[in-house]
């Protein structure tokens, strides 16, 4: 497939793009190439922008490595403003501004307090002399988000100008010094006092625009070259024709949707990350269908609001719906266009100016100076209707916060209409008020105000019903004397009435005989009604008659499905016959199939051997054909394929590589191998994976024989086996297996542990608690011994966990490339210790050293190998090595058992598995090649001879780890001592001739 979850996106979204990420950044090549002069022939550049239009981007991902290729040195991109070490008080430093962008150019490993006294050319002049550079060597000093200058430690503002004498004073001594300042448009300004104090006065600058529509095109277009997958013809041209969209007023008040002149970048990696995440995965051409289904701006651009929003609720603590209320109210106006928000000291249009900060943060607002004030503004018109969608849906959601919101507005309202009767609550909607009021505690005296005077209005209406209602009873008991006077002229009448009646009685006698006669008409009708019957009765008959005639057919029917049944049942039992049949024919095919494999891999190998002395690389390629054959055969062929595939691996060792690289191939999975684990003490070997088997192996002599298989009901994602023989596997589908003895494939224990994938597992064994970390961001803890759940609790983001040894410490790794570090009270549950920026990116696996509780090792999605020293009683982690040489993710680590070794293997993405020697760390690692699809898992044999590693092609392959362990692989294999003209020829010279079966 082309397009698969398990690649990463080629668009970063809202955050700006870091280093190392320049094969995905378009649109700046003009910009770039200008920067680049300005700086080679200028002491001092200053690059100013609007926040959001790329700054930091545009430096991080294209101007530092093309500096770096014109033979500048780069150090740290450095800020005024940063967290002080511990241990280091402000009232110490002699100025917070030069200390802050020293700390930032020193990196790691430097004595902090050493600095706080130190100036900006003194510091220069000893980082020189550590990097054995002399004065001539070029250097750029880069100063990000410069803008901090001015809103960073305001009660020390007199340090300013020294720290601009300072940086006058180090480019005057330092001829080849550059400075680079990157700072925001709107503080351009507030620079200008301070201007006159550089050699230059800071007369070279470059302002960067936003994206015009060609740029914006090739920044949508430009990170998909290097992938499978393109946009369709006139498909990306109309994406970015959404983005220019903006909406102006007219000077007759109507507002117009028109195209403007740039696109925001943050916009447009906002949407364009969206539409590739929504993509399916076998996406090979972006059309306008996906485009109108999954790349709707508009819903892009509501969620990254929605995602501003509660960043900002978070950090500030402002509700939301105030905050949805001030971009409603202030920045867009009642036309739908832009309007602008003016900051005060604290506030801005009502709201803290420690919200409106954390918007700008997000590129979704941008400021500006107006008039010697700060006003606000969002930076594209293009998020008004997301905005206004978003607060509609938001509004119509019932809540808390929405009946806040409803009352303070319908509260506004009353205000607004004089304090009357107008916008007064009902008396139901005034009993749920109350509730809310009561249940939230709230402190608004506003709406406290506005509920009391509806509770007053609703009294006072009350006292005026029950007034009207005195007024009515009165009515009535008036109108009920006049009823008895009525009644009593009534009863006069009745007897007049009396009399009416009597002479009405003998019409009555008249009427009953005329209903005599009346009755001798209707027995006439009674007749006639006695012979219909007659017919209906013969009518019966008839259907009777018929209904027999369907009995007899239904039975002739029932006869015919019995029939219709032997035939299907006869149908069947062919069709299972032919089944029967197709199975037999495929086991001859496959024996037939094996057969020809057999053959091919055996004249494969042949080939490739007889090619060694002329072609390598024809014997390569033949070998690792006839290696493939082989794969199935566990290199039954004992002496032409073994042999000539081990001449031919030798050809694949690479300078560094100390002895030959060539593995063995194991295939009884169906799916990815994700996890494996060899016994401690025993024979055994357990692969589990995809495919949802659990496979046990017999280990010995270097190779491993297939024993049984346990299927279980989901894939297993991760796997975990204890000292003590005891078996844990995690699934997809959230349950967790247990075997209490790995010896016994009996029927394991299962518990639901996840609403989701497990990611990933740890044992202490010391108080029998088993950790899991899954997909529902959820961290269990469960006490195997009694089986009873110990803790469940939110753990967002989890990538990887692990156990220290002791079982004193829990370390769970995450998404943002931090490590948190726990400690486990049964009392108290989990508590914090410390925590750790050990990556960039996500951190896939922490393992700690078998033979040394503070050693750890760490890897990442950014290729990154990292080795710590830890002291676990302050909380400290120190880095001992970084290993660079992974070209993808490393997703597997294993530390070699052998006493006498401190070797740590890798795996990952780029189809390798590396050796680091951490007794010698600048040595080159061990490379083992042979995998063609991700290692996904690591594990060595007791004695560390061996490594397996579990492959995403259904494959295990076994490497010997040692030089001397060839001889006893070969002997298992050829079963006899190779001469050493054999030797040479199969094995090379780098390696000592020996014995491969002195025995026999």
């Amino acid at each position: 497939m082309v397009h698969e979850s398990i690649k990463k996106t080629p668009y970063v979204g809202p955050r700006p793009f870091e280093r190392g990420e320049h094969n995905i950044f378009f649109g700046r090549d003009r910009e770039v190439s200008e920067l680049l002069s300005l700086i080679i022939s200028h002491q001092t550049v200053l690059l100013f922008a609007q926040s959001g239009a790329g700054k930091s981007s545009l430096v991080n991902a294209m101007l530092i490595p093309q500096l770096e290729e014109e033979e500048l040195y780069i150090p740290p991109v450095t800020r005024v403003k940063s967290i002080l070490p511990e241990g280091i008080d402000a009232k110490d430093i002699s100025n917070l501004f030069v200390y802050n962008t020293l700390v930032g150019w020193a990196g790691e490993n430097v004595d902090y307090k050493k600095l706080t006294r130190m100036t900006i050319t003194d510091f220069l002049t000893d980082y020189r002399r550590q990097r054995q550079e002399n004065e001539h060597t070029p250097y750029v000093l880069i100063i990000d988000q410069f803008e901090e200058f001015f809103t960073a430690y305001t009660e020390r503002w007199t340090e300013r100008r020294e720290f601009f004498h300072q940086l006058a004073a180090a480019l005057k001594s330092d001829t080849p010094l550059r400075v680079f300042l990157v700072i925001r448009e709107d503080y351009i300004a507030q620079l200008e006092p301070y201007n006159d104090l550089l050699p230059d006065k800071l007369r070279t600058r470059y302002r960067l625009e936003g994206l015009k529509r060609n740029s914006a095109l090739v920044a949508v277009t430009g990170p998909l070259r290097m992938s499978e997958v393109k946009f369709g013809e006139g498909v990306a041209e109309s994406l970015v024709d959404e983005l220019l969209k903006i909406n102006v007023e007219t000077l007759d008040g109507e507002t117009l949707e028109v195209r403007g002149e740039y696109v925001e970048p943050v916009q447009l990696q906002v949407v364009c990350q969206s539409l590739w995440n929504a993509l399916p995965p076998d996406t090979q051409v972006i059309t306008t269908d996906h485009l109108q289904k999954f790349g709707d701006i508009d819903q892009a651009l509501q969620l990254f609001y929605e995602n501003s929003l509660q960043t900002a609720v978070q950090q500030t603590h402002v509700k939301e719906g105030e905050l949805r209320n001030w971009f409603k109210n202030k920045l867009i106006t009642p036309a739908g266009t832009r309007g602008n928000a003016y900051r005060g000291e604290t506030e801005t249009e009502g709201i803290a100016n420690a919200a409106v900060d954390v918007f700008v943060a997000q590129h979704l607002v941008r400021g500006e100076i107006r008039g010697g004030s700060r006003w606000y503004e969002l930076t594209h018109d293009r998020f008004i209707d997301p905005i206004l969608k978003s607060n509609r849906e938001w509004a119509e959601a019932a809540g808390d916060e929405q009946m806040h919101q409803k009352l303070r507005e319908q509260a506004a309202r009353w205000r607004a209409s004089g304090r009357g009767t107008e916008g007064i609550l009902s008396e139901a909607e005034l009993i749920e008020a109350e509730v809310w009021l009561e249940q939230s505690g709230s402190d608004d005296e506003e709406i406290k105000d506005y509920i009391s005077a509806c509770r007053r209005e609703i009294q006072i209406e009350k006292a005026r019903q029950l007034r009207r209602r005195y007024v009515v009873v009165l009515f009535m008991l008036i109108l009920s004397i006049a009823a008895i006077v009525f009644a009593v002229i009534q009863w006069g009448q009745a007897s007049r009435n009396a009399k009416i009646a009597q002479v009405q009685r003998q019409d009555a006698e008249d009427a009953r005989a005329e209903a005599v006669e009346a009755l001798s008409v209707a027995d006439s009708a009674r007749i006639e009604a006695d012979s219909a019957r007659v017919a209906a009765d013969l009518a019966r008959k008839r259907m009777e008659e018929a209904l027999a005639d369907a009995v007899v057919a239904r039975e002739e029917a029932v006869r015919q499905r019995e029939i219709a049944q032997e035939q299907t049942r006869m149908a069947q039992k062919a069709e299972g016959e032919a089944i029967v049949a197709q199975r037999e024919t495929e086991k001859i095919n496959k024996e037939l199939r094996n057969v020809n494999i057999s053959n091919m891999a055996n004249l494969l190998a042949i080939e490739a051997r007889r090619q060694m002395r002329d072609d390598a690389e024809l014997a390569m390629l033949l070998g690792r054909q006839a290696f493939l054959f082989d794969s199935q055969q566990m290199y039954r062929h004992k002496n032409d394929v073994y042999l000539s595939l081990l001449a031919v691996y030798n050809t694949l060792i690479a300078d560094n590589v100390t002895h030959p690289v060539y593995p063995l191939l194991y295939t009884r999975h169906d799916d990815w191998v994700r996890a494996l684990s060899f016994q401690h003490q025993g024979d055994l070997f357990v692969s589990a994976g995809n495919d949802a088997k659990l496979l046990r192996w017999r280990y010995a002599d270097g190779m491993l024989s297939p024993r049984d298989a346990l299927e279980t009901n989901a894939s297993i994602s991760c796997m975990l086996l204890g000292t003590d023989n005891r078996l844990f596997c995690g699934c997809v589908d959230g349950t967790l297996f247990f075997l209490p003895d790995i010896q016994q494939f009996g029927s394991p224990k299962v518990w639901p542990a996840h609403n989701g994938s497990i990611i990933d597992m740890a044992f202490d064994s010391f108080q029998n608690i088993l950790a899991t970390i899954g997909r529902d961001g959820m961290i269990v803890l469960r006490d195997v011994a009694n089986d009873s759940l110990v803790l469940q609790q939110p753990l967002k983001n989890a990538a990887s966990v692990c156990y220290s040894p002791d079982g004193r410490t829990l370390c769970a790794g995450l998404e943002n490339g931090q490590i948190h570090s726990y400690t486990f009270d049964r009392s108290s549950g989990l508590v914090r210790e410390h925590t750790l920026s050990a990556h960039n990116e996500t951190v896939n696996v922490i393992l700690f050293h078998p033979r040394a509780d503070t050693i750890v090792a760490t890897c990442s999605d950014n290729g990154d190998v990292k080795v710590w020293h830890v002291n676990w009683d302050t909380g400290v982690w120190q880095r001992r090595h970084w290993f660079v040489g992974h070209t993808g993710p490393v997703n597997a680590l294993a530390f070699s058992p052998k006493e006498d070794e401190n070797i740590l293997a890798s795996g990952g993405a780029d189809k390798k598995v590396r050796l680091w020697d951490l007794e010698r760390p600048d040595n080159l690692p061990i490379v083992l090649e042979g995998p063609e699809r991700w290692v996904l898992s690591l594990g060595f044999s007791p004695d560390g001879e061996m490594l397996a590693a579990g492959i995403g092609d259904r494959s295990i392959y076994l490497w010997p780890t040692h030089p001397g362990f060839i001889a006893d692989i070969i002997c298992e294999h050829v079963s006899r001592n190779l001469s050493k003209d054999e030797w040479t020829f199969y094995i090379g010279r780098s390696i000592e001739y020996q014995q491969t079966c002195p025995q026999r």
